[in-house]
């Protein structure tokens, strides 16, 4: 198994869609594991690599051969300084020491490395020094600048088309991502072999000049990619640790593990996925929609064998009902919205 950590820089604004956000005046702050994927999965298309994908990707026992975690930021001032990673907090584990803090410890949303692996371990006591807004620095002295991902809306119109003078043009607004520096975002993936990452890292590489997110046809979401090996978590299995955090969007391969997964003290949050179909001639359609469990949620995982950071989850298809759709759009390809999420042991105090 390879381990990387990907690095996105960047170069351009970035928006980040969803269902709840459909407006564009609000941009999520996080790019989740199944958009990614789903970037990568239509490029393979795009460039008449369809053997990447498995023919019955969304049967029961079928998975690509590689593993991403969701995109969360990173802090690096400059090129030559070493970038702080921020993961996400796992849900009702960060409790505050004193009444007064609680507003405070409340609003974090991302721990720096050396703080995620400590609460992982189970030896995690926040202070409040250590909160910068919505992220926990270990170090309370190092120079960290916490507006290092910024957002800021703008106003954009819409030209009627040909044809169109009667109708007026149209003012909407977009929310906007910038990362100071040379900050951005990383995800960490896992390849089951050599020949499966550079199919993934070509797709990724293709990717850096047609963007990530959404309004990418005005310049939005362009990066560089760099990446590294990856094995700061993979010292991490204990044998109390009977519990998993994931990283990625999960969704159950089905509900007897789903089942076994749940117990008195699995923490959990449930996001809805689907949206748009945003590839022609179909873009008029909309996706079916799924729910999955959120980054950061809590699980009894007691089947994961092993060390450090592993996988589980499953793929689904969300192509709308042929029987609903006009003949035109009989022949629409699988829309592959996958679920297959990373996760990594956590001792409960």
């Amino acid at each position: 198994m390879i381990q990387k950590l990907l690095r996105f820089h960047f170069k351009t604004p970035l928006h980040i869609g969803s269902v709840k956000l459909e407006e564009y005046s609000s941009s999520a702050k996080m790019l989740h594991s199944d958009t990614l994927y789903s970037a990568i999965i239509a490029t393979w298309n795009t460039l008449g690599m369809q053997q990447c994908i498995p023919d019955n990707l969304t049967k029961a026992g079928q998975h690509l051969d590689f593993t991403l975690s969701s995109l969360f930021p990173f802090f690096q001032e400059k090129a030559e300084a070493s970038p702080t990673y921020f993961f996400p907090k796992p849900l009702g584990l960060i409790q505050p020491q004193n009444y007064g803090e609680h507003k405070t410890i409340k609003k974090i949303k991302y721990l720096d490395l050396a703080s995620f692996k400590s609460i992982l371990q189970g030896k995690f006591k926040p202070t409040i020094e250590q909160v910068k807004k919505d992220y926990y620095v270990s170090d309370a002295e190092k120079d960290f600048d916490e507006q290092f991902m910024t957002s800021e809306v703008f106003a954009r119109n819409t030209v009627p088309r040909y044809g169109d003078d009667e109708k007026d043009t149209k003012i909407y607004y977009i929310d906007r991502l910038f990362f100071r520096g040379n900050s951005g975002l990383f995800c960490i993936a896992q390849f089951a072999n050599e020949a499966i990452e550079k199919q993934v890292m070509g797709a990724l590489r293709y990717l850096q000049d047609e963007g990530l997110g959404t309004d990418r046809h005005v310049g939005n979401g362009f990066f560089e990619l760099t990446s590294e090996d990856f094995t700061t978590l993979d010292d991490l299995k204990d044998e109390d640790a009977t519990h998993s955090l994931n990283l990625s969007l999960f969704c159950p391969p089905d509900k007897s593990t789903l089942t076994q997964m749940m117990d008195a003290r699995s923490r959990y949050e449930i996001v809805q996925r689907g949206g748009w179909i945003t590839t022609a001639p179909y873009l008029s359609f909309r996706k079916k929609s799924i729910y999955m469990f959120r980054e950061g949620s809590i699980f009894n995982t007691k089947g994961f064998s092993g060390k450090g950071i592993q996988a589980q989850g499953k793929t689904v298809n969300l192509r709308p009902d042929l029987t609903y759709l006009p003949e035109e759009a009989q022949d629409m390809p699988p829309i592959h919205r996958v679920g297959r999420s990373l996760f990594v042991p956590i001792k409960l105090s």
